[in-house]
């Protein structure tokens, strides 16, 4: 508990270092060898963090399922961006608990900030899977953060689509969120 609101903040600052790294993709560059460094920094703190508190949990399997998302950012390299909805769990930065708050508003403000968020890790991982693949029809972040509007809230116009596995998959998820 004294160390979420850190964490959640961190996974913020991940949130903008990878977009950054997504958006402007330039990986012959001094800064952007810098931020991926970063990155892995973050990455070895978060890991570290899950295995300190798995190591001090009584019930294994119990804090497993309540830390899933944890697990996921920590395991799967390709969904650490998905470590800033942290920050809207009960002990996060953008959600403290009553008087406390970054943000105000309740539930419906926290969940339409969660699915903010949602809309745009998912955009970056679809542009981060499409990039430099043969026909591929996302392209920039414009074609991403369009396309994942369209996929979150099922309307899905065909105009624009992933064409590797892994932005098919991405869809899939970002469809069942949407659902």
């Amino acid at each position: 508990a004294r160390t979420d609101v850190l964490l959640s903040g961190l996974a913020l600052v991940y949130l903008v270092t990878f977009s950054i790294q997504s958006i402007w993709f330039d990986p012959g560059t001094s800064w952007y060898r810098g931020l991926v460094t970063f990155g892995y920094a973050l990455w070895i703190l978060f890991a570290l963090d899950l295995a300190f508190r798995f190591t001090l949990a009584s019930r294994k399997r119990l804090f497993l399922r309540r830390n899933w998302l944890d697990t996921l950012t920590v395991v799967v390299p390709q969904f650490r961006a998905l470590r800033a909805l942290r920050a809207f769990t009960p002990h996060g930065v953008l959600s403290r608990g009553p008087g406390n708050s970054v943000i105000t508003g309740g539930a419906a403000t926290t969940a339409g900030l969660a699915a903010i968020i949602i809309v745009w890790v998912g955009s970056l991982m679809v542009l981060n899977a499409e990039r430099g693949a043969q026909n591929a029809e996302i392209t920039n972040i414009g074609d991403a953060v369009w396309w994942a509007i369209q996929t979150v809230t099922t309307v899905g116009y065909g105009d624009v689509i992933p064409v590797t596995w892994v932005g098919q998959f991405i869809a899939v998820l970002i469809m069942l969120v949407g659902i």
